[in-house]
């Protein structure tokens, strides 16, 4: 972050350290920070790290959540795969009514699609 600060330039943001870096900008009130690591998220998304994308679009940016939730309604393939995973199963506790809308969500898009 001090790189960041210093040069507003990052070097080494990886999948691992976004969510940290993240949690430090929003501290800070780093915009330019904020959207570097929102930009890297939407970049390297995945069906493995989705729910991960979708819980810090929650927190700090609803952008970034629209983005989660459109993944995982139109690129999951299998809810099952997902709900099998250490992923859902935190979702669910910590933040159920997320994994709520989740459900809604894709309810709403398989009805969408059965009516065409």
């Amino acid at each position: 972050m001090l790189i960041y600060i210093y040069t507003g330039n990052i070097d080494d943001l990886t999948t691992s350290n976004t969510e940290n870096l993240l949690y430090a900008a929003d501290k800070y009130q780093l915009m330019g920070l904020k959207k570097v690591c929102f930009q890297h998220l939407k970049s390297t998304v995945s069906d493995k790290n989705v729910l991960n994308v979708l819980v810090l679009g929650d927190i700090y940016d609803h952008d970034l959540k629209d983005f989660a939730m459109n993944y995982i309604c139109n690129k999951v393939t299998k809810f099952s795969l997902m709900e099998n995973t250490e992923e859902w199963k935190r979702l669910l506790i910590d933040k159920s009514e997320l994994a709520i809308e989740v459900l809604i969500s894709l309810v709403k898009v398989r009805e969408i699609v059965g009516f065409r």
